[in-house]
């Protein structure tokens, strides 16, 4: 971006996802808010398409903020929606350099505000903007949080010189955000909200509660349903496929977070060949609901960042069995709440996407100093942005695309840190196909096996057979039902 110190001194983008106060259950038709910021550059809407939500913004910036587009999505349920897409071109230049897409986060995976912060001297453009997230509700939850942030170069100056303001759009009762609306021309000149009701979500009545459990025969198990979450459900023998059994009979651990913050633990001892073969649910922990973001890195090790960004570790020493006994938390770092993904492949390595979809790789050092437990992050990769990680064992992460079709591939250098100019440091990445944005989340645990969940709460099982050779699937099984409103980790074997 050219220099436009003449305009203004500073620019910041943040970009953080916050609960926007309860909303009465009050239908209302579209309403566009007035656009925040300056009067320069020329007026555009930009609604999503019918049935859809505005769940992000993609963001080009230097300095400044250069353009915005919004990503839409389609609601799978009050707490989640499919993959967000962009929707029309963005608005405003292409100077800066393309900054990522940011989006809110799950559970609370819709706009119902923004924060728009603007300055300069003879021509004010919008440099922050702060996202306010919910439900795909009328009505929403009172309790506050941030989630994303990128922070543009600070240039110093007075904010009066610079005629710096700041303002709230925020959706009336009763709607949520379908669209964006605001002025451009060579930058973003201002921005403001389309919000409308939010589009009706079919669900189903909930299963009845299941029979007393007889002693099952191999290959004549019966269905069952129990109304509760996390249920764990036997498929019927005589329909489901023949699956050939796995070389490992190691069990897969599920974790999972309920509404109340309660940690639960799951042993899928059929995880090899897609058996119903379950221990649990356990609960083992308290006070998970707390943090903006959990993921697991193996081993029993849970990963949080914490409301100021903080990156925690606790450790399960119980994780195999489910029993009791933990470790930490563990402050390894701060300023974690800046990226938009976070992921361990396991042995203390992790992944984070920033704000122009950098790939950066992390490794703990084992220090025991507060907030000095991380390597500085190495960037390892590009062009990560908009995708959805999902990070397997030993360096391999699997991708959720933009056009929704799943593809794999593997960090060599895992271990090490080498980057993509380094040989032989990353694997050739593998077109899998398929359309997995349909999954409100798709999990990992070696490089073979996944899970999804589908916008019903069905838990489903694939295993990947010579992912390195000619790959072919097995699945999907139906392996659980009720899963669709926690927040499911996973730890690998």
């Amino acid at each position: 971006m050219n220099a436009r110190s003449a305009m203004r001194r500073a620019s910041v983008v943040m970009l953080a996802c916050a609960l926007w106060p309860p909303l009465a259950a009050v239908a209302q038709a579209d309403a566009a808010l007035a656009p925040l910021g300056g009067g320069g550059g020329g007026a555009f809407t930009s609604r999503c398409p019918q049935g859809k939500v505005l769940a992000g913004l993609e963001i080009r910036a230097g300095d400044d903020i250069d353009s915005v587009r919004a990503l839409c999505a389609t609601p799978l349920g009050r707490d989640a929606v499919d993959h967000p897409v962009p929707f029309t071109d963005p608005f405003g230049g292409d100077g800066g350099s393309p900054r990522g897409s940011f989006v809110c986060p799950d559970a609370m995976p819709v706009v119902t505000g923004l924060r728009v912060e603007s300055e300069g001297e003879d021509t004010t453009i919008v440099n922050g903007i702060s996202m306010y997230c919910g439900k795909v509700d009328r009505v929403q939850p009172e309790d506050p949080r941030i989630a994303e942030q990128f922070i543009a170069p600070r240039l110093g100056g007075d904010a009066d010189d610079n005629h710096a303001s700041s303002g709230d759009a925020l959706c009336p009762p009763g709607s949520v955000a379908v669209g964006i609306d605001g002025r451009s021309g060579v930058w973003l000149d201002a921005i403001g909200l389309v919000c409308g009701a939010p589009p009706v979500v079919a669900t189903t009545a909930p299963p009845p509660p299941p029979p007393p459990r007889p002693r099952l025969a191999r290959g004549a198990m019966t269905s069952a349903r129990a109304d509760m979450r996390g249920t764990l459900l036997p498929v019927d023998g005589n329909n489901a496929p023949t699956v050939p059994p796995s070389s490992s009979s190691t069990a897969t651990i599920l974790y999972a977070v309920d509404d109340a913050g309660t940690l639960r633990w799951y042993g899928h001892d059929g995880a090899g060949d897609g058996r119903f073969a379950w221990r649990g649910p356990k609960d083992v922990q308290t006070g998970f609901g707390d943090y903006r973001r959990i993921f697991a890195g193996g081993a029993g090790v849970i990963y949080a960042i914490d409301s100021k960004g903080d990156l925690l570790r606790f450790r399960h020493d119980g994780y195999a069995s489910g029993t009791g006994g933990w470790s930490g938390p563990v402050r390894l770092a701060d300023g974690f709440d800046r990226y938009p993904q976070v992921v361990s492949v396991g042995h203390g390595i992790l992944y984070a996407v920033n704000g122009d979809g950098r790939l950066l790789w992390f490794r703990e050092n084992g220090r025991s100093g507060d907030k000095k437990g991380l390597d500085k992050g190495r960037e390892v990769d590009r062009g990560w942005g908009g995708l959805r990680i999902v990070p397997a064992a030993d360096g391999v992460l699997y991708a959720v695309m933009r056009d929704g079709t799943l593809s794999r591939t593997r960090h060599a250098a895992w271990l090490t840190g080498e980057g993509r100019d380094v040989p032989g440091a990353w694997d050739t990445r593998i077109a899998l196909g398929g359309d997995w944005a349909q999954f409100t989340r798709v999990l990992a645990t070696d490089d073979r096996i996944l899970y999804a969940i589908k916008r019903d709460g069905q838990l489903l099982w694939y295993r990947l057979d010579d992912p390195e050779g000619t790959p072919t699937w097995q699945g999907p099984r139906v392996v659980g039902v009720g899963w669709g409103g926690m927040r499911v980790l996973v730890a690998q074997p």
